[in-house]
């Protein structure tokens, strides 16, 4: 027995020793109990389970003793490790306490609080969910555990996954990112037990129309699937997928407000990088698409249809902004992966063209249906135009063609600050896509890079659409005109449309050829940039240039100066005479 000299320690700081001590007491307690009903070694917590005096007594002097956090920190950990275990961190191997010992202890503590507590809210449950998932955390992050010292038994694993339909929204998000931590350290083995038990939670929970359980669960399934190519198949074998699928097509009209909650979700999962080839084929499958493009107002009876300009279906009126930021991430994938809009299950290049003009008519129903044109509305065509041109060559002549989306993009006649440097960026990187690591650490590259034709035909057609600016048909000017411009973000954006069309020998030579542009980039003094950020992306403008194919057609002493300045570096000043600098 734990003597009460050893008990006057504060909950505040309480002493391990004898905290531990009452855990083994009331393990061995609960043990000798047992064994004198005649069951098993092991202890049972069964539906007839009686909580008796000694136990009550024994949790009342640990509630006296320590806070309820210090005492689920201490079981956590005990929680997941077997018999093997060995860390310094850790629990040590020959631990009285066992896995299962830790678990009935923490059931009971969290069971019975209100019989030695008079706290109104659930303290040592929230305290629990907090110390697992910290435990999870530990665990996971730790590099001298190895799977094999790891335990997480079912009734563990189902008592956290269970979490996730309770009414606490703090434990069933410490549950969810304890599933997590702890599937990134064990992998498949373990998401193969996880997933399915989710989906069992969640066919529950939609039966009983339980819409905040239903979208805990379905984050749970797509916060594991993006961990890599076996959860995503896990997720599609389990059936996950397909319920979330036929939430978006059948409880459209039902509970707009949970599909909307899914729809951010997905978007979540198309933006998770690294992207792994299972998760995006799911993504651009052919039934997610065409929902998508049904909510966004780009849906088509006959795919043999032709494109005539009409409005065959309205953008649904909660859900089509949502749907048309997700498909501007998905085209975002496709720039990445050809074969995502061409699947062969549904025609190839017929499946390719059904997408382009869905996604066409989706954007010429958000002009038509968005009147107004408020700036928060016009940064969601700009990202969803420039996405969608970006995904393919014949998406990019798409749009380069049609005045109205070509307007929607490129005009920079009303637009504040940001909005404008939202336009050249976006331009930028249609013109020279960014490089993107996949789920092997590797560099990729975009397979739509444009040609140079069309690079030079998108960059002039900035200017033919700004042309009541001033500019004329001189693109060149426009953008140094914003290079000069006293708002960084509106600088930033214009440098980094220069260096992509410098990169290009025709672009090269067409901004070299422009009075003024030399100066801009050699003068530093005159054309001096005041933030490291800016002083690095013009000097990146400059080797841009030297690494084009135009360099061989400059002159010598252009391309002196010019390695002038990339040996001197972004951040050159031309030093002051000291005669000069006392005067």
């Amino acid at each position: 027995r734990i003597s009460k000299d050893k008990m006057a320690s504060s909950p505040s700081s309480p002493d391990k020793e004898t905290i531990e001590g009452l855990f083994l007491e009331m393990r061995n307690h609960l043990l000798e109990k047992q064994q004198l009903e005649g069951t098993n070694d092991k202890i049972v917590i069964s539906a007839s389970f009686k909580l008796d005096s000694t136990t009550q007594t024994s949790m009342r002097t640990l509630h006296s003793a320590s806070s309820p956090q210090y005492t689920m920190d201490l079981l956590a950990l005990k929680l997941f490790m077997n018999s093997s275990s060995s860390s310094p961190s850790l629990p040590a191997s020959n631990d009285p306490i066992s896995s299962h010992d830790a678990f009935v202890i923490l059931s009971l503590l969290v069971s019975y609080e209100n019989t030695f507590s008079l706290s109104p809210s659930p303290e040592y449950l929230i305290a629990a969910s907090r110390a697992v998932k910290s435990a999870a955390e530990q665990i996971a992050s730790s590099s001298s555990l190895s799977s094999s010292n790891i335990e997480v038994s079912d009734e563990v694993l189902f008592t956290i996954i269970a979490q996730l339909a309770g009414e606490n929204v703090e434990v069933s998000s410490n549950a969810s990112m304890a599933l997590i931590a702890f599937t990134k350290k064990l992998g498949k083995p373990l998401s193969d037990r996880i997933i399915p038990t989710i989906v069992q939670i969640w066919k529950a929970q939609q039966g009983k129309n339980d819409t905040i359980c239903v979208v805990r669960c379905a984050s749970a399934i797509i916060d594991l699937s993006c961990l890599g190519d076996a959860m995503m198949e896990c997720a599609i074998s389990s059936g996950a997928m397909d319920m979330l699928q036929n939430i978006l097509i059948h409880d459209l009209e039902k509970d707009p407000l949970m599909v909307m909650s899914l729809l951010d979700l997905i978007e979540k999962m198309s933006n998770t990088l690294p992207m792994h080839a299972k998760r995006s084929k799911w993504l651009c499958s052919g039934p997610i698409l065409k929902v998508l493009l049904n909510m966004a107002g780009g849906g088509i009876e006959n795919d043999g249809e032709e494109m005539n300009g009409e409005i065959t279906t309205n953008p649904d009126p909660i859900l089509g902004g949502p749907a048309l930021r997700l498909l501007s991430c998905l085209c975002r994938l496709a720039q990445r992966d050809e074969s995502l809009f061409s699947s062969q299950e549904e025609g190839g290049s017929a499946h390719s063209r059904h997408l382009l003009v869905g996604f066409h008519r989706a954007l010429h129903s958000f002009i038509y249906c968005n009147p107004r044109n408020s700036e928060l509305e016009r940064l969601a065509l700009v990202d969803a135009i420039s996405s969608f041109a970006s995904s393919s060559p014949d998406a990019m002549t798409i749009v380069l063609d049609d005045p109205v989306l070509r307007e929607g993009w490129l005009s920079l006649s009303v637009a504040q600050s940001k909005l404008k440097a939202v336009v050249l960026q976006s331009v930028a990187n249609a013109i020279d896509p960014p490089k993107e690591v996949d789920a092997n650490g590797d560099c990729v590259l975009p397979w739509s890079v444009p040609s140079n034709q069309i690079a030079m035909k998108l960059f002039n057609a900035l200017s033919v659409v700004n042309e009541s600016g001033g500019f004329g048909d001189d693109a060149t000017k426009l953008v140094l005109t914003n290079a000069i411009s006293p708002f960084v973000e509106i600088r930033l954006s214009s440098y980094a449309l220069l260096k992509a069309i410098a990169k290009r020998g025709e672009g090269a030579q067409i901004l070299l050829s422009h009075a003024g542009f030399f100066e801009f980039l050699t003068q530093r003094e005159t054309s001096a940039e005041t933030t490291k950020e800016g002083r690095e992306a013009k000097h990146d403008i400059v080797i841009a240039i030297l690494n084009s194919d135009a360099r061989g057609l400059l002159a010598d002493d252009t391309v002196k100066k010019l390695e002038d300045i990339v040996r001197q570096g972004p951040h050159y000043v031309k030093a002051v005479p000291w005669e000069l600098a006392t005067e």
